[in-house]
């Protein structure tokens, strides 16, 4: 048997320090993504069932080492790529599931995991201590088991917008 969940919108956010090495920047950050859990599909002997989720919730916390090169373009506009690999803990709220009139109830938990994530934008330099970004993003994690119940490795396509600091 396997299944999944079906997520509805939810916030995500990032806040870190670094240094920055010229074309090469290095930063720890804490990301936060949540979002609502609103659905379970479940597929067993070729026959899939769906049923809706109340109260649902997941989110994840990671701590997360990345690096960053810039591209220079000799403007204020200066495109960059970059990754990085940190800790994630999942977590999800106690939430109940209905089918058919059977109601299913899971109970709150959480997994620590490896995490990762990739970017690549745009920043702009709008002083000599300060840029705004854009950045598109891909955050994940590794999968992981509980109770005998294995979960895929975690996966979110994002946009970010934002500013840099420089001390």
């Amino acid at each position: 048997m396997n299944g999944s969940y079906g997520l509805g919108g939810g916030f995500s956010g990032e806040i870190g320090a670094g240094y920055d090495f010229g074309p090469v920047r290095a930063e720890l950050t804490y990301a936060y993504t949540g979002a609502s859990l609103n659905s379970i599909t479940a597929n067993a002997l070729g026959t899939s069932l769906t049923g809706s989720i109340s109260n649902g919730s997941v989110s994840t916390n990671s701590v997360l080492l990345s690096a960053y090169v810039d591209i220079p373009t000799k403007s204020k506009f200066t495109p960059y790529v970059g990754g990085g690999l940190g800790y994630t803990n999942v977590g999800w709220g106690a939430y109940s599931a209905s089918a058919l009139g059977i109601t299913l109830t899971q109970q709150s938990g959480n997994q620590g995991v490896l995490g990762y994530q990739a970017k690549l934008g745009v920043s702009y330099q709008a002083s000599t201590k300060a840029d705004v970004f854009v950045e598109g993003t891909y955050q994940g994690s590794s999968g992981f088991s509980v109770d005998r119940v294995n979960y895929d490795s975690l996966s979110a396509f994002g946009a970010r917008v934002g500013a840099r600091y420089r001390f």
